[in-house]
């Protein structure tokens, strides 16, 4: 039986403390975009880890699969880790073996898009082309205007995920609408105005709930 997203829920094993693997794991397979870009002959230890941990899902056999990445983590990270923090290293694997497969990407006439040259049959996705940018990263535009004067200074800042205060903030929306508030800033010769807005949005927009906070000099848990 397979869920709304044409996946079989499955649980995966837990190697020691790696809860925040699985977690991460079983996310990413449930995106249906994110199992598109699977289909994609892409080579690299990421992304066959992927695919095996989406074929075990799917078999009816087995019960409860085995996580394929845990084979490719060092001993120094099989130990318990930051979830935001794997979840950027895998975005950040998976998008190097994309980039070094680029060169065997061939787009066609009739808007499908053909990937690798190996000799095995080759197959064809539909182009709406799925890439790890498209993805997970989106940018934001910066604005600094000065007080004094001076020419407004303008950058494009690249994100992966977005911070959320819940310490301030009861709804996903108000912090949302708190960050594109205009930012005080002063130093000792000038005041400037920071206006953050989002530019371009990935596909998958990822929030970081920041439960802890500074406070003379220590970080407090939220509760």
């Amino acid at each position: 039986m397979t869920d709304d997203n044409g996946i079989n829920p499955k649980g995966i094993s837990n190697h020691g403390n790696m809860c925040f693997m699985n977690s991460i794991v079983q996310c990413l397979l449930h995106i249906p975009s994110f199992r598109s870009l699977l289909k994609m002959e892409i080579d690299g230890p990421y992304f066959d880890a992927f695919r095996k941990t989406l074929k075990a899902m799917n078999n009816s056999r087995v019960k409860i699969c085995d996580p394929y990445v845990y084979n490719l983590l060092t001993d120094t990270h099989r130990q318990q880790q930051d979830a935001q923090e794997y979840l950027e290293k895998i975005i950040e694997s998976l998008e190097k073996e994309a980039s070094a497969n680029e060169s065997k990407g061939e787009d066609t006439k009739d808007g499908w898009i053909q990937v690798s040259t190996r000799k095995t049959a080759k197959k064809r996705v539909n182009n709406r082309k799925y890439t790890i940018s498209t993805l997970f990263k989106g940018i934001n535009h910066v604005t600094v205007t000065f007080s004094s004067g001076k020419k407004n200074s303008t950058t494009l800042q690249p994100f992966q995920s977005i911070p959320i205060d819940v310490k301030c903030n009861s709804t996903l929306e108000g912090a949302l609408d708190k960050m594109s508030k205009a930012e005080i800033v002063s130093d000792c010769n000038d005041e400037s105005q920071l206006i953050s807005k989002f530019d371009n949005l990935p596909l998958i927009m990822m929030f970081q709930l920041k439960k802890f906070y500074w406070t003379n000099g220590r970080a407090v848990k939220i509760d």
